[in-house]
């Protein structure tokens, strides 16, 4: 297939932000949190400026990736042991990873059961909700832009689209992944302390993606926006009351769950 034209192709590749902002918009309301729906006219302005946003950080991939090969190759970054962890790169980028956002959620689990903690033990499972929210929307999208990764560029072009063909960069998966379960731990623990540390984890994952020569800089920032919806849609939408029970007009078992 060939390739596509870059002012062709951008519009796809930033067009997931307008559902990213219904939903998140959606997310608002909340009986849990008291919110309200933002304006329609707010929620547009919204969409409008982080899709321009998007596009004009998207001009300057091919110059910031140019400064990241620079900096591979100073005695700083030897310094950094990039390839500490072969493919996968940092111990940062192993964060950001679908084992890692397991792990989390089993050390929620764990932790919760051990101090009796009940906003632990939701804590994991809105985890788990919101990675695999963000997971559809990830794979869908890298499937249908199929944007190649820097470091399969030779011509280190940012704009080569390349549709169901296997290319995967945008967006990239581990910032989302490190986003959405960021925010789902500041949103269960609201405190600026929390937050930043969570945020600058995540932070770390999609600096380390770029680092790497994984993903363009514009790849890293779709993915915490995704990341960061899914996230926080999870938290203020969470279903808390489970219960089993025997259908007596239908033989079998019934889950259901009131949120």
């Amino acid at each position: 297939m060939r390739r596509i034209a870059g002012w062709r192709a951008w519009p796809l590749a930033w067009a997931w932000i307008f559902p990213t902002c219904a939903l998140l918009n959606a997310a608002q309301t909340s009986p849990k949190h008291n919110r309200t729906k933002l304006p329609l006219d707010v929620s547009l302005t919204a969409v409008a400026l982080g899709g321009a946003g998007l596009l004009a950080l998207g001009a300057q991939d091919k110059k910031i990736q140019r400064h990241v090969r620079e900096f591979r190759k100073s005695p700083q970054a030897q310094n950094l042991n990039l390839n500490a962890f072969g493919n996968n790169g940092t111990l940062f980028e192993l964060m950001g990873g679908p084992l890692a956002a397991t792990g989390l959620a089993g050390a929620f689990y764990l932790g919760g059961l051990a101090a009796d903690s009940p906003k632990a033990k939701a804590t994991a499972g809105l985890i788990i909700q919101a990675f695999a929210l963000n997971s559809f929307f990830v794979l869908t999208l890298k499937e249908a832009v199929g944007r190649t990764r820097p470091i399969s560029s030779n011509s280190l072009d940012p704009n080569q689209f390349k549709p169901f063909s296997g290319q995967a960069s945008f967006p990239s998966g581990h910032t989302s992944t490190a986003f959405a379960a960021a925010s789902v731990i500041a949103e269960q623990y609201p405190s600026w302390w929390v937050a930043g540390a969570s945020y600058a984890t995540a932070g770390l994952v999609g600096g380390g993606r770029v680092l790497q020569d994984r993903h363009w800089t514009s790849d890293v920032a779709a993915g915490a926006i995704l990341g960061y919806s899914s996230g926080k849609i999870a938290a203020r939408h969470n279903k808390t009351e489970w219960s089993m029970g025997l259908d007596l007009e239908t033989p079998g078992i019934t889950l259901a769950y009131r949120f």
